[in-house]
């Protein structure tokens, strides 16, 4: 495995170039896959509160005006708009 990991990686640096060239490639895939998981749920539950906000804050000002709303999800390069009742979500939601 090469050096080139530790330039490229986004985060601080998970060990040291002497650990990583003395490290065996599984110890290393398990660490790096490690993190990524670890910053991939931190992400997700963070646009979840976000996402539950909002829904909260249409549904109190102006619930009477939407009964279904158009949530995009997204994987960065594609969006998928998913149609869904507003207070049905809200209720599953919470």
């Amino acid at each position: 495995m090469s050096t080139k990991l530790l330039n490229i990686s986004p985060w601080k640096l998970l060990f040291s170039e002497e650990e990583f060239k003395n490290s065996a490639n599984s110890g290393i895939a398990e660490i790096v896959y490690k993190k990524a998981s670890e910053d991939y749920k931190n992400e997700t539950s963070g646009s979840e509160r976000q996402s539950l906000l909002l829904l909260k804050n249409v549904y109190n000002q102006q619930g009477s005006l939407f009964k279904n709303i158009q949530v995009p999800f997204s994987d960065g390069h594609k969006v998928l708009n998913i149609v869904t009742d507003l207070k049905r979500s809200l209720r599953n939601a919470l």
